[in-house]
């Protein structure tokens, strides 16, 4: 048994890209603009997370756009409308991961804030 089903694992593939598009971003604000560690990575993290709920809600409108086939049974006469989806992953529709990747996201952004810096030990 997968843990997704369709194109569902395309949402990890969208959030790795759109995480490492954030920590390039908090990087280059740490690099060029002198921001501190904390709201810098703050700034990248949120940037992540919304650009990862977007993609993931682009690519779910895209996937669901495509037009349903109806199927008939031979048998029996019955009709069954089958519409292409998004997928699943972890049994959650690849639209609902949007949000929770997003919740996430403003989480850690939330906490990262006053973080002085990584630590070495």
């Amino acid at each position: 048994m997968l843990i997704w089903q369709g194109w569902g694992i395309m949402v990890i593939v969208i959030a790795v890209v759109a995480i490492l598009l954030g920590d390039t971003i908090s990087q280059t604000l740490m690099d060029t603009a002198g921001l501190a560690y904390g709201p810098s990575h703050t700034v990248g993290v949120a940037t992540g997370g919304i650009l990862s709920a977007i993609g993931i809600m682009l690519f779910a409108n895209w996937r669901e756009s495509k037009p349903s086939r109806v199927l008939v049974d031979q048998a029996t006469g019955q009709k069954v409308e089958v519409g292409s989806g998004a997928g699943t992953l972890f049994f959650i529709p690849s639209r609902v991961w949007a949000w929770i990747i997003l919740a996430f996201a403003l989480i850690i952004a939330f906490t990262v804030y006053d973080d002085a810096g990584p630590r070495s030990y």
